[in-house]
Order: C-alpha cells, then structure tokens, then sequence
C-alpha cells in the first residue's frame, strides 16, 4: 500500500511519534511523508553558529522572507544559540547582507509565539538586533526565555520594555560590573503583562519588578535568586502558587534572617495548600536553610500542604548532620511528597574570596558530610525495632526503605526500588547533590 493514499491526519499522527531525527529521515522518503512532516520539522527555527556561517546563508534566508520556505507557515519557537568559531567571523559586506535577510526572515514567521534566547560576549551585535527587532512584531508571543553572559565591551544596546503580554517570563543575566542594567525593562514587561503565570528571575537585583508587580497577577510558578520585602509581601498576596523557588542572599546573614523571620511563620501558610514544589535555599549560610525554627515551621504546615510532591532544602555546616535529619524526618509529614533534594549553603567566608579554592573545599566538605548523615540516619518502626530509612543506590540517588541495623537485612520486605525515568531525569538535574526519593 503507497503511503500517499492515506489521509493527511494519519500520516500526521504517525510522523507526531518519531524522534526528530527520525522526521528528518521520513521527509527524505516519499512527498506524502514530507508534507506530514513539515509541521513538526519546522515548529523551531534556530538562529545558530551553523546557519549563518554557511555560505549561502543569505540565500537560505531570503527564502524564508520571500515564502519559498514554508518555515513561516509552521515555526512557532525561536530559538538563538551561540555562535561556533567566532574567531573566524568578521563584520564584512557579507555579514551586512545576512542581517537584511535575518530580519526579514524573522518578520515573515509571525505565528512564533515562544523565543528561547542566549546571548554571549563575542557574538555579532547585527544578530541579536535583528531578533530584539523581531519581537515587536510577534503579536502570539507568550513565552521569553532570556539567557544573558555578558561580561566584555562593546555591550549590545538592549530594549526590551516594548514586550508585553507574556504569560511565562524567564530572565537569566550574569554581566559585567558595567553592564546597563537591565531590571527596569524587566519590570516594564512584567506590568505589561497582566495574564502572567510563570516569572523566573535570577542573578539580578530585580527590586523595580518587585515594586511594580501588577495587583492582579496570578502567578502559579515563581522562581528567582532576589528576595527582599517587597517580593514577599507579593507573595503573601497571591493565591494558587504551585511552584516556589527561592535563593535567598540579602546581602548579609542578618538581613537574610530577617527575611527569613517573615516568610517561614506567616507568608509559606498563605501558598501551603496549592503548592506541588517547594524550593528553599540560603544561598550563603543562614535561617533559610533546614535550622531548628525552620524546620519547625515546615513541620506545622506540612498538614497542609497536601499536594506538595517534590521538596528542596539547603544545610549549613554548623549543624550539617543534624539539619539532614531534621529534613529527613519531615518525609513522613507530607502526605504527597515524592522527592526531597538536600543541598548546602556556601560559606558566608566564601562570600569575598578572591580564588575558588575555600568555596570548593567547602563543597567538598558538606558533600562528604551530607552523604555521612544520610548513611547514619535511622528512625523507629512501628514495631519499635531500628530501621535505617535509606540505602545507596548506583546512581548517586538516596532510596526510601527500611533495612536491618547492619545495614543488609531488609525489614518487613521494603526493598530500593529501581529509579522511573523521572527520578533519572532529576538525578541529571540536581548533578552529584544527594537526593532522597520515597519508594
């Protein structure tokens, strides 16, 4: 049987479960799989290294802007990576000629309604000034992805403070000492765009987003690395959150744990009963982290949270065994919870170094210590009889499980399970952190 004879949507449903690669194969077969193809092939246009250091990448362009590319019939994600070899590249009449293409390119895909873009010292200014450009005229865009490193002069003239109407935001930016800031255009989007439901912000001071957070927002998902009053007064106010993620360094120990004061006792009963993840790290050493008053809370609120799946929490050294134990005993407290990650805190010593070694010997040490406290855990059973509660598994993670004192005679038939691929997933994620998962 030819495969032309069967209808669009079949063709359509069998291409839709095939990796990529294996599309792109399919497209090189007959016509028929090559229509089918097309709208999964070129769903994500990719300014890339690669495409515009081929010779006829102009060519290719134009194509695109002139319609004898069907790219802008179905790309519906941009996405700008980093250039390869720039060593090789030159500001020529060539390079003149592939901005004039990119953005009419760009112009001539107006359904992208997602934009993932990294931006790096060294790349072409024209590039990225031709996608800046390209935003004003996506009238479906919903999701911005930023990722800014951006340390050497000459710095690319941002502005962003046009965009608007985003539903999620994720804004990345490590810089130089005088890189313009860029937190005002940040906040313009963010007011721009009532009907947002996912803010991800890190690595800024982000206190003019903070100030002007529109009254009516409705966030599900908010992650970011600067927490002052103003965000949590946000916080406090909002209702339905699911995910929460927060690193928290105000500066010094002091003002982080008053920060910390406000936050635990009163604004995390406000979100306790939406949330599904819960990420709470003291980005250096202080009472975010899984201390006494801490944990305290956590424990008078887990009732609550009875969606809460997954759980994040940082350790300091001054207390590293303990504070372990004190998150592993919060397990049984959260009826839903799947996964808890425990991580460390820098050291408030490591917080001026000039060289990476004290930070490094410091991570060392809370590796080797976490791991310590984890091995040593043990809690009561029903029967009274001592169990340890969890076991080293291959892959680095933490299984949940009762065995013997001697740490080989399985107790009541609980055994490691083998890790889902979620869980696979998530090990990757989170590195060579000790990860506890429940069985």
């Amino acid at each position: 049987m030819s495969l032309s004879i069967l209808p669009p949507e079949i063709l359509g449903e069998i291409v839709s479960d095939l990796h990529p690669s294996q599309q792109r194969t399919m497209r090189l077969a007959c016509r028929a799989l090559n229509a089918a193809s097309e709208p999964f092939a070129l769903s994500t246009f990719a300014v890339t290294g690669h495409l515009l250091q081929k010779e006829n990448a102009a060519e290719l362009l134009q194509n695109i802007a002139d319609g004898r590319s069907t790219w802008g019939r179905y790309a519906r994600t941009l996405v700008v990576q980093a250039l390869r070899n720039l060593g090789q590249l030159q500001e020529t009449d060539a390079e003149s000629e592939k901005e004039a293409a990119l953005r009419q390119a760009l112009a001539a895909m107006p359904l992208i309604h997602s934009v993932q873009w990294t931006v790096r010292d060294g790349e072409f200014q024209w590039m990225h000034l031709a996608v800046q450009s390209a935003l004003g005229n996506l009238k479906h865009l919903d999701s911005l992805d930023v990722h800014i490193m951006h340390y050497r002069t000459p710095y690319i003239p941002f502005d962003l403070s046009f965009i608007g109407g985003l539903k999620n935001l994720k804004f990345q930016a490590t810089t130089g000492r005088d890189f313009p800031p860029i937190n005002e255009q940040v906040a313009k989007i963010v007011a721009q765009s009532p009907d947002l439901r996912s803010l991800d912000l890190t690595y800024q001071d982000y206190s003019p987003v903070w100030n002007r957070l529109p009254g009516h927002a409705q966030l599900t998902k908010l992650r970011t690395t600067h927490v002052n009053a103003n965000l949590l007064q946000f916080v406090a106010s909002q209702a339905g959150l699911t995910e929460l993620w927060l690193s928290v360094d105000a500066g010094d120990k002091r003002s982080s744990n008053a920060l910390a004061r406000t936050f635990l006792p009163s604004v995390l009963a406000c979100q306790a009963p939406t949330l599904v993840e819960l990420s709470l790290f003291a980005s250096y050493e202080n009472d975010w982290s899984v201390v006494p008053s801490s944990a305290d809370v956590l424990r008078s609120v887990a009732t609550e949270m009875v969606k809460l799946k997954e759980l994040s929490v940082s350790v300091n050294s001054s207390d590293a065994e303990k504070a372990v134990h004190r998150a592993l005993n919060l397990i049984p407290l959260f009826p839903a919870l799947e996964t808890l990650s425990i991580t460390y805190s820098s050291s408030e010593g490591a917080r001026r170094a000039r060289c990476g070694n004290p930070r490094m010997m410091h991570g060392k040490r809370m590796r080797d210590g976490i791991a310590a406290a984890m091995q040593s855990f043990r809690t009561s059973t029903d029967f009274g009889a001592a169990g340890r509660m969890f076991e080293a598994h291959a892959s680095g993670a933490w299984l949940f499980g009762a065995v013997g004192d001697d740490g080989e005679q399985q107790l009541f038939g609980f055994k490691p399970k083998p890790l889902t691929p979620e869980q696979e997933e998530m090990n990757k994620r989170m590195g060579r952190r000790p990860i506890a998962y429940l069985s």
